[in-house]
């Protein structure tokens, strides 16, 4: 995950106030438009991987759009003590992401139990365990040293590795963040291009050993990861009409998107492999329509 600090400014009056007012200037229709990006990138490399080749970056883009929004929420308290910014972080990002996710994770358990059969779902219920409390990605690494070999890529669950990742990092993420203020903001303003860099590089080399093997290292994915980085810090004063881009929707339901387009991809595959009947595909249909469920 990569973190830019964009600067807002909280008003001084009531926490309950200065959230509103700020909530109305979170929305950036640029980073709205990236979001799209990713999440269009990441379902068409996960069904047509030798066309979007390169659309697993998207997965990265989403993290440099997370880190982004993480310092929007650390700052918004900035004159807040440090108990007070961690309790509003952590609220404001589990009522975000949470909910959701049980749900969908929910829905895919049951449907395990119709799709698959009982032995195959015994077999990887420890990666579901994992995936339930967000660290799917350890227990993946463990298993095969990759989240994608061959024996796991076909887990409807999969795809939870990133929030894995994400939630291991917002555990530490509010301490990095006061520590930075502590060590740095005595010596030179915290507004300075001097922060963001080293927040940049601090949070870069914290993801290094989460970034999946998929391949060596890759001048593209360092490209594209990047430039949505620079994107986003240069588009604070960008008064360029984003939205005539028609991919609001889409940005408001990528995390939507995201949960659940894995799940119906690797039932429908499994259906389709073992011949099974159209009441089991009907099933996924219902599934489906909860991706609705934003």
């Amino acid at each position: 995950m990569i973190v830019l600090v964009a600067k807002t400014h909280p008003q001084q009056n009531s926490r309950y106030g200065m959230e509103q007012k700020a909530a109305a200037k979170e929305f950036r229709e640029d980073v709205s438009l990236l979001r799209a990006f990713a999440v269009l990138a990441v379902l068409g490399y996960h069904h047509w991987p030798t066309v979007f080749s390169l659309g697993f970056i998207g997965v990265d883009i989403f993290f440099v759009i997370s880190g982004f929004l993480m310092i929007q929420i650390l700052e918004q308290a900035e004159n807040d003590r440090f108990y007070s910014i961690t309790l509003n972080f952590y609220y404001r990002r589990v009522k975000r992401l949470v909910p959701l996710y049980y749900l969908i994770m929910f829905m895919i358990g049951f449907s395990m139990m119709f799709v698959y059969t009982s032995i195959w779902s015994k077999q990887y219920f420890g990666f579901y365990f994992g995936a339930i409390f967000f660290y799917s990605n350890l227990e993946l690494l463990k298993a095969d040293g990759d989240y994608f070999a061959e024996n796991t890529e076909k887990l409807p669950f999969l795809h939870s590795w990133s929030l894995g990742v994400e939630m291991q990092y917002y555990l530490i993420a509010p301490l990095l963040f006061f520590i930075s203020k502590i060590s740095i903001s005595t010596i030179i303003p915290s507004h300075s291009n001097i922060l963001s860099a080293i927040l940049l590089i601090i949070t870069s080399f914290i993801f290094l050993p989460f970034i999946p093997q998929v391949a060596p290292p890759s001048i593209h994915q360092l490209i594209i990861t990047v430039s949505s980085a620079g994107y986003i810090l240069f588009g604070v004063n960008s008064t360029i009409p984003w939205s005539s881009f028609h991919l609001t929707y889409i940005s408001a339901i990528s995390y939507a998107l995201y949960l659940v387009h894995y799940p119906v991809l690797r039932f429908a595959e499994y259906l389709q492999e073992n011949a099974r009947n159209v009441i089991q595909l009907t099933f996924l249909n219902r599934l489906l329509i909860a991706s609705e469920i934003n």
